[in-house]
């Protein structure tokens, strides 16, 4: 039955979702990773509204033509597989974004005479390019990175700390370090805090409705990073045990217990 259908409306559908899917990926590929997670949920919403209204123009098309009802539903499983490739497709790419930085022009850090740069607000892949390309042209000039960041992106926040763990650089909280700036802060040699600085932990969540990646397998990799830097296995238990919407500030003689700070005030 389906030979007959070859010239059909079918067909053509069956070949647009394939092009339009094919044209979807590619174009997700070049969209940019500090945006890739927010619009991702959006795009399938519209893609599966897409894959409805096709296959309800294929079984309007089988109708008409007379064609069997085994034929209908051998069709649809294609197209549901098809279905199922495309998001599978999106969750690695999304997923891809959160292993390697790329590079992103940004604006410069500035240095001062002691060494110091400075990382503050919102920590995302443009500090991650910009700390790179002063390490790349000053690499002995840069000895510590202050630190004021209520936090920002995880995938970003890693990247910047294996800058930091492959220089030897000291880190030093000169306001409030929360979230993912403690990914950063931890990765660095000598560890201090201003007396009026802060650091804020809590356990990770998955902001995306679709399960791109695994929020239990993301936490264990940080800790082990953590525990590589001397941070004990009891405070990292209470650490990530606050909720998300939450945030624990331990005080700066726990962390100097905890081997989260490394010399005091």
């Amino acid at each position: 039955m389906l030979a007959s259908l070859k010239h059909s409306a079918i067909v053509q559908a069956f070949a647009a979702l394939l092009v339009g899917r094919a044209g979807m990926l590619a174009s997700w590929s070049f969209v940019p990773d500090d945006i890739r997670f927010s619009w991702l949920a959006p795009v399938l919403v519209l893609d599966s509204v897409i894959l409805g209204f096709q296959l309800s123009l294929v079984r309007r098309a089988i109708r008409a033509q007379g064609a069997s009802l085994s034929s209908y539903f051998l069709v649809i499983l294609s197209f549901v597989i098809l279905g199922l490739v495309g998001v599978t497709a999106l969750n690695r790419l999304a997923v891809a974004s959160m292993k390697d930085a790329p590079d992103v022009e940004a604006t410069m850090y500035e240095v001062d005479l002691n060494g110091a740069a400075r990382l503050e607000g919102m920590i995302d892949f443009a500090h991650y390019a910009a700390l790179k390309s002063l390490l790349e042209k000053d690499a002995h000039g840069v000895r510590v990175v202050h630190l004021n960041s209520t936090g920002g992106r995880i995938p970003a926040a890693r990247g910047i700390a294996r800058l930091i763990r492959e220089a030897g650089l000291d880190t030093h909280v000169s306001g409030t370090c929360a979230s993912a700036c403690t990914i950063i802060f931890i990765a660095g040699n000598a560890r201090t805090i201003q007396p009026d600085g802060r650091i804020g932990f809590h356990g990770y969540r998955l902001l995306s409705t679709i399960a791109t990646v695994d929020v239990a397998e993301e936490e264990r990799k940080d800790r082990a990073a953590f525990l590589a830097k001397g941070v004990t296995a009891t405070f990292l238990e209470r650490a990530y045990s606050v909720p998300h919407s939450e945030m624990w500030f331990p005080s700066h003689r726990t962390l100097l217990d905890a081997g989260v700070v490394t010399q005091p005030n």
